[in-house]
């Protein structure tokens, strides 16, 4: 008696390891651990350094130029003007880390975004242009505003408090 297939069974012809050789695992050679600390290392300092790529992206004043964005950012041109009117840095899992945006696509970031575990924790705005901070919003749990402050009169000092978290 000849057996059926269904739709969802593979013929036995199209199977090229068996079982036992699926299950196998290698343990990985000293060799490679070795390789893949060293390599990790070199990623850490190039990373790390002060006066990387990476890290004029992370200096107050730097961070509005789209040029500080390379090394390690992912960016886009929106409007193809030729500069970055977004960048994204992320982890070596995919998490993002931060965010920086062109709002008005003026040529200058002016919104940034800072990320713990890929869950948003604070955003920053320059809301006037002015390549000054000016809104602070934190965010509890991602998506709940939990306190935000603002510079109203864009003399670098908070002027308005509104926190959630004390008002309960």
């Amino acid at each position: 008696m000849k057996k059926r297939h269904n739709e969802f069974s593979v013929p036995a012809e199209t199977v090229h390891v068996t079982e036992r050789q699926a299950l196998r695992v290698k343990p990985p050679r000293a060799g490679h651990i070795v390789i893949a600390f060293v390599l990790t290392f070199l990623v850490v300092t190039s990373v790390a350094g002060e006066d990387g790529p990476i890290e004029a992206a992370l200096d107050p004043d730097g961070r509005f130029d789209p040029a500080a964005y390379i090394g390690g950012w992912l960016t886009a041109d929106r409007d193809n003007d030729g500069r970055a009117d977004y960048a994204v840095r992320v982890d070596e899992r995919g998490y993002k880390l931060r965010e920086a945006m062109d709002y008005n696509l003026d040529g200058r970031m002016d919104d940034f975004y800072f990320y713990s575990n890929d869950v948003l924790q604070r955003q920053e705005i320059d809301s006037n242009f002015d390549r000054a901070i000016d809104i602070w919003i934190y965010m509890w749990r991602g998506v709940y505003v939990q306190k935000w402050e603002r510079d109203t009169d864009y003399d670098g000092v908070v002027d308005l408090i509104r926190d959630y978290a004390q008002s309960q």
